[in-house]
């Protein structure tokens, strides 16, 4: 029996462990907000955020939810497109505003996938690559440069790059008080384990997938 959090719901589900993400939230959840695109984890359409504990917080992650199996959210934190301002219903997120304010929506498939990524870009603790200056061969990127970074995973097939990164400097602008909104929200980022169901906090297979064994992506709309 496979357990974890999708949107502060605690799943149970006996599918078999090698199901997408992709299609348990689609197909057997119908959250429809994660977009259906390559399949190959090329595209980033179907970006979805999963986090896991890291020194007594969430830390997350985007990754491809067409190559992500079920077992590799076990006893984790999930967040699709649904769950990121459940909240405040019918609603904007500021990167969803600022996607509507720059025009970066063009026909709105890869929406999702841009905004879930610029997401997790501001709810990761490290998004700066200053802590990696030190090491040979690894540029600094200012913040306007991370956040267009954190997309590279993710296809525009309207061509609309540069409204969709003058959203991203938007969202760098207001940066801190972006992170903010969204760090202090407990149903989304859990400050404390007791958050978490006893079952997680015991969790044995809470590996990462990486690039040995699991393509991610880097990883707001729903249609």
């Amino acid at each position: 029996m496979l357990q974890f959090t999708l949107n502060n719901t605690h799943i149970r589900t006996d599918l078999p462990s090698g199901t997408t993400v992709l299609d348990f939230v689609r197909y057997h959840q119908h959250l429809t907000g994660t977009k259906i695109g390559c399949r190959e984890g090329d595209c980033g359409a179907c970006t979805v955020l999963v986090g896991k504990y890291t020194d007594d917080a969430v830390a997350y992650q985007s990754m491809t939810a067409c190559l992500l199996p079920l077992d590799n959210v076990r006893g984790k934190y999930m967040v699709t497109v649904e769950g990121i301002n459940s909240e405040k219903p019918n609603t904007l997120t500021a990167v969803q505003e600022a996607l509507v304010a720059e025009n970066g929506t063009q026909c709105g498939f890869c929406t999702v996938g841009f905004g879930m990524s610029l997401t997790g870009h501001f709810l990761q603790e490290n998004t700066s690559r200053k802590n990696m200056a030190h090491l040979e061969g690894v540029p600094y990127l200012n913040a306007n440069e991370e956040a267009i970074s954190a997309m590279d995973g993710n296809i525009c097939r309207c061509t609309g790059y540069k409204s969709i990164e003058r959203a991203a400097a938007r969202c760098t602008r207001t940066g801190a008080p972006l992170a903010g909104a969204l760090l202090h929200q407990r149903w989304i980022l859990p400050l404390s384990k007791a958050s978490f169901p006893p079952t997680f906090r015991r969790s044995k297979r809470d590996c990462w997938p990486c690039k040995n064994c699991q393509p991610t992506k880097q990883a707001l709309f729903v249609f």
